[in-house]
């Protein structure tokens, strides 16, 4: 077994797995191709100066506009400080961090929830961390909510009308659709939007607010906010147009399971 011994490391955002096996390097030419963070960011190997370096896999390559640098270059180098060896991140699927992770070629990976549900069937990890909120939890939840004057007062009614999402790969959007599915409602039964576009335009927005601001202007929609964002809010008094909304611009009908963070 591989075993890495941490240092105190400053680590948020997604799940942290080590790999506890190691089948041997053999089986690495079974394993699927990847391209690796560091063909883009240090084609040279500068960084690992002929050493061998701990992999991190990744799922996605994230750059902060205007740098187009990959968000976690600071961690891979703050990694390889608190290590004392180069560190590597490496661009995967899902699939493919499963495998490697069972073979030892990866160290560690960091996982959204839904990649981590890929992996999450293999007995080849364990979890380091988990990231936490402002308020130290570890999990979300989502509300579904109607403006004030709307007629709608359960999921049952939301039958062929108009549902507002949270931007794309949010969980709260699954944990909305898991909720109407167990009102009876499928997602092919929401209104499908403008030219039956559906979710694909105009259906989806980047925050509550905007969620919370479409429902209020079409009093038979609903839609999914983050139950956080909306224990934000002023209880009254507040304007959504302004960007400042209070809780009594919606009505809550129904809240979701919870999901990680």
């Amino acid at each position: 077994m591989n075993r890495i011994h941490w240092s105190k490391l400053d680590i948020s955002g997604g799940k942290y797995l080590r790999s506890v096996g190691l089948i041997g390097m053999a089986l690495l030419s079974l394993a699927a191709g990847c391209s690796t963070v560091a063909h883009v960011v240090d084609p040279l190997n500068l960084r690992g100066l002929g050493q061998q370096p701990i992999r991190v896999g990744i799922t996605r390559l994230e750059f902060p506009p205007p740098l187009f640098v990959p968000k976690h270059s600071l961690f891979n180098d703050n990694m390889a400080i608190h290590l004392n060896k180069p560190v590597c991140f490496e661009l995967l699927n899902p699939r493919q961090i499963r495998v490697h992770l069972g073979t030892g070629r990866l160290h560690f990976a960091m996982l959204s929830a839904g990649d981590f549900e890929q992996v999450a069937s293999a007995d080849t990890y364990e979890i380091l961390a988990v990231p936490k909120d402002m308020r130290g939890r570890t999990i979300r939840q989502g509300l579904i909510v109607v403006a004030p004057n709307s007629p709608w007062q359960s999921l049952g009614d939301l039958k062929n009308q108009h549902f507002h999402f949270l931007q794309r790969d949010d969980s709260l959007n699954d944990a909305a659709l898991g909720a109407l599915l167990a009102a009876g409602i499928s997602k092919s039964e929401l209104s499908q939007g403008f030219l039956g576009l559906g979710t694909n335009l105009g259906m989806r927005h980047i925050n509550s607010v905007e969620v919370a601001k479409r429902v209020v202007l079409d009093p038979r929609a609903a839609g999914v906010i983050d139950e956080d964002d909306y224990s934000q809010w002023m209880q009254t008094g507040g304007s959504l147009m302004l960007l400042n909304p209070s809780r009594d611009e919606v009505r809550v009908i129904a809240r979701t399971v919870a999901v990680p963070a």
